[in-house]
């Protein structure tokens, strides 16, 4: 049978037409829709405060404008943004802009009508984390929401006391152990957190503050350090290069480590928790119900509980949400007390004061409500170094603001409490350390909203409470043990990351108490 090559390659040509025409049509009507959002933007953003940039460049909108370096962008981020009133814009790129909300009442109806939080953060670490408490949005965010609130309870986190007692104890042998020499705290600290997170989310004794060479551990550590990174090279923003790149290889490397532990961990609880219900004995150390425990327990309405998957996952977000933010929170309390030996000993006769007759430095559930002046130096500290500087919300719908601005749905703010901390218009002389802001009497009037280090509104910290305890027993074992001072010769240089860092370290002096 003959064949008609005019034909089929009329044909062919045809089909290359069509889907070159497709092609054209998709990428104009792509081009279009980010020219019109750039339109909508430049309208909306018309009235607002520019913040010492300039109207944004066709393709490199406000990038071009910053510091070189990374420390200077983060001082510049907080200075020039404190000259704004309520709310100021940046500009990423030619389509991408984000509006900053600055006043507590801006900040209040942002966090109020938002939703899913930022997609970036979630898009690269959806490998690890998945679709958890931390980003998750929509109908699983609140049943996930709903589900794990219970292990947030007053009575759950009671037990945890004793686990943050034994976990600083290690920590402060630790200390000892430096001879009086500076030390960057933070290393140690990361440690500390580790360890009590371990044991609070599913029972497990690592002993990493001593022994670091664990698998697990050093893939924790290891996969928030890649992604740190990854998000200081453009060219790994792209998938495909990123998982093809020996970056992203070693960062699914350690995503499968961190998995298998996980998942082994929850079949083990699961094979526990079902000899139990038929009274089987359980050779388990703890005698407190830790996060997995609630996991796997938990179950909404309709009598349906969560996968292994979706545990494994919640599990994960824990980790990560709860691991560098309480390291960032207990370390630059350590370096504002030790700025100022004034309020340290005032917190140090607090403490003494509440042990001096047990004949043990054991902290219990109670005594963390009477230390108030200790309290109110954390709060302080958060104030100014806040463990998350800033961070980004999608609203869910149409918001107009004080000023009759109104920013559609869609719309992504960000937030910034290192910005709304410092700014004084709300805080008289912000840059001074002082803790008397907390009392009752100085806090009674002012907005609910100028003071957020752990969020607000209905996506607020699930475990703000959790980490505060953890940061009062750090911090006050600390005291009733050591004296401790800054490097004199390396100042911190602040770095914004997730979550506040520094460029070269953390530098203290721990000197042991004389009797």
């Amino acid at each position: 049978m003959a064949v008609d090559f005019h034909n089929v390659s009329s044909t062919i040509g045809f089909i290359i037409l069509i889907t070159s025409l497709g092609l054209f049509v998709n990428f104009s009507l792509t081009v279009f829709a980010l020219f019109k959002k750039r339109w909508k933007f430049l309208k909306i953003t018309e009235s607002v405060e520019e913040g010492g940039l300039k109207h944004p460049h066709l393709l490199f909108g406000n990038l071009r404008e910053l510091p070189p370096t990374e420390e200077l962008r983060t001082m510049d981020f907080i200075h020039r943004n404190r000259s704004c009133e309520n709310i100021t814009r940046m500009w990423f790129g030619p389509f991408e802009c984000v509006i900053i909300m600055i006043s507590p009442e801006y900040v209040r109806l942002a966090l109020a009508n938002a939703d899913t939080k930022e997609t970036s953060f979630h898009h690269y670490l959806q490998s690890w984390l998945g679709d958890g408490l931390l980003f998750s949005g929509g109908a699983k965010w609140k049943r996930h929401r709903r589900l794990l609130t219970a292990g947030f309870h007053f009575e759950i986190l009671r037990p945890y006391t004793d686990l943050f007692v034994e976990s600083t104890r290690v920590f402060l042998d630790k200390l000892d152990q430096t001879k009086g020499e500076y030390i960057d705290v933070f290393n140690f600290v990361s440690l500390l957190a580790l360890d009590s997170l371990l044991k609070c989310s599913c029972s497990y004794e690592s002993n990493c503050q001593i022994n670091e060479d664990n698998s697990y551990i050093k893939s924790v550590y290891t996969l928030i350090e890649l992604f740190s990174d990854r998000l200081r090279f453009i060219p790994y923003y792209i998938d495909f290069v990123f998982r093809h790149s020996p970056m992203g290889r070693k960062y699914n490397s350690h995503c499968k480590i961190v998995h298998n532990h996980a998942d082994a961990a929850i079949r083990e609880r699961r094979a526990q928790l079902q000899r139990m219900e038929k009274g089987g004995s359980v050779d388990r150390k703890g005698k407190y119900v830790d996060f997995l425990d609630l996991l796997l327990k938990a179950t909404d309405e309709d009598g349906h509980g969560l996968t292994d998957l979706e545990i494994r996952q919640e599990v994960d977000n824990f980790m990560f949400a709860g691991h560098d933010t309480t390291t960032s929170a207990i370390s630059w309390c350590l370096y504002d007390l030790g700025r100022h030996p004034d309020y340290q000993q005032q917190c140090r006769q607090e403490i003494d004061d509440l042990l001096k007759d047990r004949g043990t430095d054991h902290l219990n559930w109670d005594d963390l409500k009477k230390l108030p002046f200790t309290t109110m130096c954390i709060k302080e500290s958060l104030r100014i170094h806040p463990p998350v500087p800033s961070y980004a919300r999608t609203l869910i719908k149409d918001v107009t603001l004080p000023d009759g601005l109104v920013l559609p749905q869609g719309t992504t703010v960000a937030v910034a409490p290192h910005i709304t901390h410092l700014h004084p218009t709300y805080w008289k002389d912000p840059d001074v350390f002082d803790p008397s802001r907390f009392t009752l009497e100085n806090s009674r009037d002012r907005h609910s909203h100028a003071f957020f280090p752990f969020s607000a509104g209905p996506r607020n910290c699930i475990g703000q409470h959790f980490a505060m305890n953890e940061v009062k027993i750090a911090i006050a074992l600390t005291l009733r043990r050591f004296q401790f001072s800054p490097d004199p010769d390396r100042p911190p240089i602040m770095l914004h990351r997730i979550v506040l860092r520094t460029l070269k370290g953390l530098y203290l002096r721990f000197t042991p108490r004389v009797p």
